[in-house]
């Protein structure tokens, strides 16, 4: 009932001017590049220790393979052609905002041939914003493949751009990076280079596919993100694993996969899981993402696993346009998603479409998440909610064959909470702005099951399979709602409930109701506010226009 929220400061300011050593003249980025440091300058001689890469660094075969020559300096690649690693590197840097491997042309793969590429363990929580591979801006057709790229303070793979060209210029094609394991990137230590890690960061590019790679153990001083992705379009992730992001308690935003202003995004078998807070929860916002995607479309996702998240807000998919009432879309897919057996200490919500028009998702099953606050948390929020498939101020949206049981709120609701409900399936606008309405709502072949409180649990207002508020044209068809409780006499447990909302005043148009089953939704402490649907409400208004119901099972 309420979308996800978006930092709108990325990165924190970057120092000017040119570091000692081998480094890059840093540069503040303005506001429309999402605040993306970027390295503006080529390396400088470290004097004795000049890393510019020429034939000294690499011993050439008959077959033009190039084997690159490792100590623990920087490798520039500025030729193209086809290197090879032919050993471990262990890079050591000697200040803030260095990259181990620079590459600087076009037509190139990095074949790290099964070694790894690393930062010296004595430097890591000596020197910020450390990269293990840059590639620097206008270089294309790149891969990189095949190795493995961690303890890095910064960034594992960063697709660099010049901050100076317009947002819609892109600066990288056709890459490819596969084949990687990507480990213990970045710092959870406030300072003055970043903020947001990322195992890999595309920016400004076209044509990128990425496949076969694992993360591990993503760290971030505000949000850290497995894969970021801004800007940028076509972009392929398949067959990737990701696991144990983080952040400290005071940070903001821990994601799988995230991505910013982009098109044309494919997703496909994907799993993530393990997302936790380093030092654990407290009285801060944190919001923790298997995939968040913001102002992105259309998508493509499929065939992945989100499990294990904790913070105290999670969503496994959320879907939001910063634009409302954007007719301009080619239809968005999410099918064969599992979001299982995560845990939130104010919001649990499946899947999130906030201001989508035109999205099928099929084949969703949301189950065994828990929405349990611990105690001495005290932060403040005005919700406390578990929802399986959250739909908010949407047009268009067809959801079938999904599946929303097993979601429990364990505890009462907070009592500087004001809005709580538990349910499968949920049709609002954001309570933020109540008359961003849905429209056009197709349900086929749902269940929701079980969605419901601990006995004893207080404070909830609304339990049940599906609540629709302030909604135009929704039709259900051959969908169940069952076994939902609660032993709090307030609470109000209906398989389906239109228009019935305590809060604001709201009116639902044109409602049908196809072969749908609806039983066992039980307030046992006061069976009047309980029962198989309910429309509308006297007190604050909710009006239902347009009801059509069609060979229901409605029973108790």
């Amino acid at each position: 009932m309420h979308h996800l929220k978006k930092k709108v400061k990325r990165f924190s300011k970057i120092n000017s001017g040119s570091q000692s050593g081998n480094s890059y003249d840093s540069t503040n980025v303005s506001a429309n590049t999402n605040k993306t440091q970027h390295y503006s300058n080529r390396p400088r001689s470290r004097g004795k220790h000049n890393v510019r890469f020429n034939k000294n660094y690499y011993k050439q075969n008959d077959d033009e393979i190039k084997h690159l020559i490792v100590s623990d300096e920087t490798i520039i690649i500025d030729e193209p052609g086809h290197y090879i690693l032919d050993d471990d590197f262990i890079f050591v840097p000697t200040a803030d905002v260095q990259a181990a491997i620079i590459i600087e042309v076009d037509n190139v793969v990095l074949d790290l041939a099964g070694h790894c590429i690393s930062q010296s363990e004595d430097t890591f929580d000596k020197f910020h914003l450390i990269v293990g591979i840059d590639v620097q801006p206008d270089c294309n057709n790149i891969e990189i493949t095949n190795g493995t790229i961690k303890n890095f303070s910064g960034i594992g793979i960063f697709l660099n751009y010049d901050p100076a060209l317009p947002t819609d210029v892109i600066q990288h094609e056709n890459i490819i990076l596969s084949n990687l394991l990507v480990k213990n990137i970045g710092r959870t230590d406030l300072n003055s280079y970043i903020e947001d890690n990322s195992g890999i960061l595309v920016a400004f590019s076209q044509n990128v596919r990425i496949f076969k790679c694992k993360f591990s153990l993503i760290r971030a001083s505000v949000e850290a993100s497995a894969i970021g992705i801004y800007f940028s379009s076509d972009i392929v992730i398949n067959k990737v694993t990701i696991t144990k992001v983080t952040i400290e308690t005071n940070s903001f935003g821990l994601y799988g996969i995230l991505a910013e202003n982009c098109q044309n995004i494919v997703i496909d078998f994907f799993d993530t899981s393990n997302f936790f807070i380093t030092n654990g929860v407290d009285s801060q916002y944190q919001q923790s993402l298997g995939i968040f995607l913001v102002s992105t479309t259309p998508v493509f996702i499929s065939n992945g696993t989100i499990t294990k998240h904790y913070a105290n807000r999670f969503a496994g998919i959320a879907i939001q346009d910063e634009e409302p009432n954007n007719n301009n879309r080619t239809q968005s897919i999410i099918k064969n998603i599992t979001v299982e057996n995560n845990r939130a200490e104010v919001t649990v919500q499946g899947l999130i479409l906030f201001n989508m028009i035109n999205v099928l998702v099929e084949n969703i099953i949301i189950q065994d998440n828990i929405l349990e606050r611990s105690s001495g948390n005290n932060f403040q929020f005005d919700f406390y909610d578990m929802t399986g498939i959250d739909v908010l101020s949407s047009q268009d949206i067809y959801v079938e064959k999904c599946l929303a049981t097993r979601n429990y709120t364990k505890t009462p609701k907070p009592f500087d909470s004001i809005y709580s409900v538990c349910c499968g399936f949920a049709v609002t606008p954001i309570f933020q702005d109540f008359s961003l309405r849905c429209s056009n709502i197709t349900y086929k072949d749902c269940v929701a099951t079980k969605n419901t409180t601990y006995p004893g649990v207080t404070g909830v207002r609304i339990i049940g399979g599906w609540i629709i508020f302030n909604t135009d044209n929704i039709i259900l068809t051959n969908c169940v709602a069952s076994c939902h409780f609660s032993d709090d006499a307030d609470a109000e447990v209906y398989g389906f409930n239109i228009a019935d909302i305590p809060y604001f005043p709201n009116q639902v148009n044109n409602v049908e109701l196809n072969q749908c089953v609806a039983k066992c939704n039980l307030n046992v402490a006061n069976q009047d506010n309980s029962g198989p649907i309910i429309i509308g409400r006297s007190d604050p208004l909710g009006t239902v226009s347009a009801l059509i119901l069609r060979n229901n099972c409605l029973g108790e």
